[in-house]
């Protein structure tokens, strides 16, 4: 993993955890008597927070996913190609061939 893909994977991870916090504490009954919250106001405090965890935990997964696909950096670390790609490869091949051969 890059430098860059950890720093952004661990931001990523302390923001997921803090909304998790801030969940957590909503769904703690704070009210007292002298502290009332209008009505609206935490079911939209939830939802809000909710949608931001979920966005953070599919950012989470992106670079997850990204970091860990198959790269390859070198003609040696390709797969082998296919049956129909080889077939494909060496018809184009001998119509080019001939082509230069008539030409």
């Amino acid at each position: 993993m890059t430098d860059k893909t950890q720093n952004l994977l661990a931001t990523l991870r302390q923001t997921e955890a803090g909304l998790i916090a801030d969940l957590e504490a909503m769904n703690q009954p704070t009210q007292t008597e002298s502290q009332v919250d209008p009505p609206d106001r935490n079911p939209k405090d939830i939802s809000i927070t909710l949608k931001a965890l979920d966005d953070v935990q599919a950012q989470i997964e992106k670079a997850e996913a990204k970091e860990t696909a198959k790269k390859y950096t070198r003609w040696e670390d390709l797969p082998p190609p296919s049956p129909e790609d080889e077939e494909r490869f060496y018809e184009e091949f001998k119509r080019l061939f001939r082509i230069v051969a008539d030409g």
